[in-house]
This record gives structure tokens, C-alpha cells and sequence, in this order.
């Protein structure tokens, strides 16, 4: 990777990472003063206020892809989209609530729980109300497929078979990009119109678009998994890197895979642009990028 590359993914990743901390901070210390101190805690973990802005720079990309405008309504959505699934996600893992209770886009509407939990309802409500009031009806096919796969991921454990373990961690990571796409498109449900089926080895290519972002979401959590795997062997975690199933020759070779997948549907330059930015998401790169800025002060 070139310098300038570099610092350009540096400078992209802290302005959004700002941004995000920003307009959270500012909605809980304008609605609920009362939880300002639990954002703190939270957002002063890295991974968590990472998430809303990574979520933030995929949904930019899906706009470009659809010629949409990322307005700062479209913005707001990433932003407290992410910020929801990342808490609704560490509850569940936690084992401190059903994955029920902080049913994503659901209507959450106590005001009873942790703080964690009263976050979590707070940016999920808000995020209600900047979609189209009719959203969560037309696109109810994708919302129960992402929170289903939240709630299966929470069932995992060191018996899981192999198999199981690969179908909930593939959906883990390919529903949240399509509902990531939802979002921003607001117009197909693409989840209607596909079969999971991510085979790289035997180049089975989508045949949908709706499965060419369900693949790239497949390959990021992969990609985490692979990143992750020495830390999850030692917390006794099964996944698909653990289980020697998926490694980083395959992380590299599966680039490609996603790249040819969906450049059947949009233009080359656009899929080069987000394949550069879904590197960023990756764990190894968002430690690089975490490092160096630090240095730089930005």
C-alpha cells in the first residue's frame, strides 16, 4: 500500500469515527443526559465506536452503487444503525438479555433495563424515526433474517457441530450488509430473491445481486474469524478459522471471488473502491489504521 493510499484510509476512517462520536454523544446528551456517562464508557472502547462508523462508509458505498445520494438523513441511519446492532449484538453475547429484547428495528419501547439496554432502545427508536413509516413492513422479510441470525449466534457453543457453526456464522455476516443495503435503498427487499450459497473453492458465482452482498458480507466475517482466531481458541470459541475450515490464503484468494461476484451487476471501478474499504473493516487493518493515527493525532 502507497503512503498517500494510507493516509487517505487514515483520514477517512477518523473523520467518520469523529463524526459518529459526535452526533451519538450529542442525541443522548440532548434526549436522556441521564445515560451521557454509559456512552462514554461504551464509546471509549474502540470496536464499539468503530461500528457506526464503518457501518456509516459501507452504507455511502451502497449509495454510489445505486447512484442514491448519501445525504445526512442516510448518514443518521448508519450511524445509529451501527451504534444498535453493535450494543444489541455485546447483550446477546453477553448472555445478559434475550435476543428478543433487543430485537433490532422492533418496537422497543420500555424504558426499564441496564444502561446498556436503555442505549440500545434509544438509538434503535431513533432509528425507527428516520426511516420511511412504512419501511419495516416491506422489508419485514429481511429484519427477521438478520435478528434470527443474532439470536442462532447466541445458541452456539463448544458442541456445535461444524456445520452449524458455518450456516449461523455465514448469516451473521451477509444479512447485516443487505439490511445495510435496505436501508439505504428503501425500494427491494433483495433478500426475497436469493439462496445463500458462498463456494469460492468451486467459483460458484451469485446469481443474484442480493447474493453478491450477502457474499461480501460472508467474506468480511470470515476474514474476522480468521483475524480472531488465536484469541477465540483460547476463549474455547468454535468458528470456521478455529475449525482450520477458512484461512488467510483463503481471506486472499476470496477477494477476487467477491470482486468477480459483484462486478456482474455493478462497475468495476465502484466494486474496487468497497473491496479497498471492506479491507479497512477487517480486524488487522482497523489495528494498523488505529496505531498510526494515534501517532498522527488525528
Amino acid at each position: 500500500m502507497g503512503l498517500l493510499r494510507l493516509y487517505q484510509m487514515i483520514d477517512k476512517y477518523s473523520t467518520r469515527v469523529r463524526k459518529a462520536d459526535e452526533r451519538l454523544r450529542g442525541y443522548i446528551e440532548t434526549t436522556n443526559p441521564a445515560l451521557i456517562k454509559a456512552f462514554d464508557e461504551w464509546a471509549s472502547v474502540k470496536r464499539n465506536i468503530n461500528c457506526p462508523a464503518f457501518v456509516s462508509l459501507l452504507g455511502e458505498r451502497f449509495c454510489e452503487l445505486e447512484k442514491k445520494v448519501f445525504d445526512l438523513n442516510k448518514r443518521d441511519v448508519t450511524f445509529f444503525a451501527g451504534a444498535a446492532g453493535r450494543i444489541s449484538d455485546d447483550l446477546i453475547d453477553d448472555e445478559e438479555i434475550s435476543a428478543e429484547e433487543v430485537y433490532f428495528l422492533g418496537d422497543n419501547k420500555r424504558e426499564s433495563g441496564n444502561e446498556k439496554q436503555l442505549l440500545f432502545y434509544r438509538f434503535n427508536n431513533k432509528l425507527i424515526s428516520l426511516l420511511p413509516k412504512d419501511f419495516r413492513e416491506r422489508f419485514s422479510n429481511i429484519i427477521r433474517l438478520f435478528n434470527d441470525a443474532q439470536r442462532d449466534g447466541s445458541y452456539l457453543n463448544e458442541e456445535s457441530s461444524f456445520q452449524r457453526i458455518k450456516d449461523i456464522k455465514d448469516r451473521i455476516g451477509g444479512y447485516p450488509l443487505l439490511l445495510l443495503y435496505s436501508l439505504m435503498n428503501c425500494e427491494e427487499d433483495l433478500s426475497l430473491d436469493f439462496s445463500p450459497n458462498y463456494n469460492s473453492q468451486n467459483w460458484n458465482l451469485p446469481e443474484t445481486k442480493g447474493e453478491a452482498i450477502f457474499n461480501l458480507g460472508v467474506f468480511m466475517s470470515r476474514a474476522d474469524d480468521v483475524y480472531d482466531k488465536d484469541f477465540d481458541k483460547k476463549q474455547g470459541i468454535k468458528s470456521i478459522a478455529t475449525e482450520s475450515y477458512f484461512g488467510w490464503e483463503d481471506v486472499r484468494r476470496d477477494i477476487k471471488y467477491i470482486e468477480t461476484g459483484l462486478e456482474k451487476f455493478y462497475s468495476k471501478e465502484i466494486i474496487k473502491e468497497i473491496v479497498k474499504d471492506c479491507k479497512i473493516i477487517t480486524g488487522r487493518m482497523v489495528l494498523i489504521l488505529d496505531k498510526v493515527a494515534e501517532r498522527l493525532r488525528f
